[in-house]
């Protein structure tokens, strides 16, 4: 039943800008309609994501803000006092009670950020190494909050979870 996913980002990040539009095209695909939802401070959480059922937004879709990041356990009690369900791109906010979280495997990418950072002290030419794409992604459900949404998470996506919690 979702035919409007809300994006709540941060303007004032270039990175977050593009990585809408890469979003902008998947949610065409399947026909989903975004609406971006500007927050540029943790106090903007509550009334920006409160307001989003008025608006018709049926679920919501973050960009990957460090801002939100920083903020995970506020940004979720957030999302939840709107009564509305969210993908997140990182299991920090399923572990904070998210609804589901898919995205790269954020230990494997620090694991490579300090094989990096080795070969450089070691004397690589930060120019010369590889470009590398994350190749480990994990998918975490919050039963609990799937069930104060009244979402029944089927069993089979329950089996593919790489963590479920509650």
């Amino acid at each position: 039943g979702v035919r409007i996913v809300g994006v709540p980002y941060n303007p004032s990040s270039a990175g977050e800008a593009s990585a809408f539009k890469n979003l902008e095209g998947m949610a065409r695909n399947v026909n989903l309609q975004l609406k971006l939802i500007p927050i540029t401070r943790p106090e903007e959480f509550e009334p920006a994501l409160f307001a989003a059922p008025k608006l018709g937004i049926d679920a919501f879709a973050p960009a990957p803000s460090t801002m939100f990041v920083a903020s995970a356990a506020s940004f979720v009690e957030a999302v939840r006092k709107s009564r509305l369900p969210a993908i997140y791109h990182a299991g920090d906010f399923t572990r904070a009670g998210g609804l589901v979280s898919y995205g790269p495997n954020q230990a494997a990418i620090f694991q490579y950020a300090a094989a990096f950072v080795d070969k450089i002290l070691r004397g690589a030419k930060v120019a010369e190494l590889p470009i590398e794409q994350p190749t480990t992604f994990e998918l975490l459900i919050n039963r609990k909050t799937a069930k104060a949404l009244s979402i029944a998470i089927p069993q089979d996506l329950l089996l593919q979870a790489d963590e479920v919690i509650g």
